[in-house]
């Protein structure tokens, strides 16, 4: 019975949907609260389309020490996917096995100390 083995979220008729093959031993995956707001509409030198009311998945890495962006991850004829890799990689990004954004909009922080849309990598040290 589905109740003993289906995770609500997924509902009794899940399905899986492939959006990208080209990762590097990906790690953890965690959608952007505000698609687009880091990434404007060019980037790597190629303009493209952002749905704002889309999907924006980030995936960490693991073995190139950096983050895929997938941009429109809900619309394969607009889905796009950009790198980006620290330039301290070695230092924050060397072993990245999860990925979080802060999604806590109104922190009552003043503007300059608030982190909503922040993202943080947790890192195997061993």
């Amino acid at each position: 019975p589905c109740e003993s083995q289906c995770v609500p979220e997924f509902g009794p008729e899940p399905s899986l949907r492939v959006v990208e093959r080209n990762l590097s031993s990906p790690r953890d995956v965690a959608f952007h609260p505000t698609p687009g707001y880091h990434l404007g509409s060019y980037s790597e030198g190629r303009p493209f389309e952002h749905d704002i009311n889309g999907e924006e998945a980030w995936v960490v890495n693991g073995n190139n020490h950096s983050v895929s962006i997938i941009v429109n991850s809900h619309n394969p004829e607009k889905q796009t996917v950009l790198s980006r890799q620290d330039r301290g990689y070695y230092h924050y990004m060397i072993n990245a096995t999860a990925l979080s954004f802060n999604t806590i909009a109104d922190s009552g922080r003043s503007e300059s100390q608030d982190t909503f849309n922040y993202w943080a990598v947790c890192n195997n040290n061993r």
